[in-house]
């Protein structure tokens, strides 16, 4: 059950004048049914505790369009990049992600990339 509306940022900002913390838009980030311009607008969040919470929601989201996958992909933070790994990038980004500077970020990056090889 959802208890949160996530169909648009003005009713996650009303709704935070309700609950004032970031756990609604961390819900409304990994929500799949969360619509594609919303999830746009939470990927550009910056600053408070739980933005990269927030990014990280949005790039595992099956539903967050590839570009932004992609975009999220080369995101600042090891969690959001590691998030982004899955369905929705292409081989060539998990590819060089395989050889990314952090640890944690190369290992899910070749674990993706050896479960489409098994898949072909």
């Amino acid at each position: 059950m959802r208890i949160y509306d996530c169909s648009s940022m003005r009713k996650i900002k009303e709704q935070e004048e309700k609950w004032p913390n970031d756990e609604i838009r961390v819900e409304c980030a990994i929500d799949p049914v969360t619509p594609t311009p919303v999830l746009r607008e939470l990927a550009r969040e910056r600053g408070g505790p739980h933005w990269v919470r927030i990014k990280g929601g949005v790039a595992s989201n099956p539903s967050t369009p590839p570009d932004l996958v992609l975009k999220l992909a080369n995101d600042e933070h090891k969690f959001v990049r590691e998030l982004a790994i899955g369905e929705n990038l292409s081989t060539r980004k998990l590819t060089c992600m395989a050889g990314d500077p952090e640890d944690s970020v190369r290992r899910a990056a070749r674990w993706e990339l050896k479960k489409r090889k098994r898949q072909t």
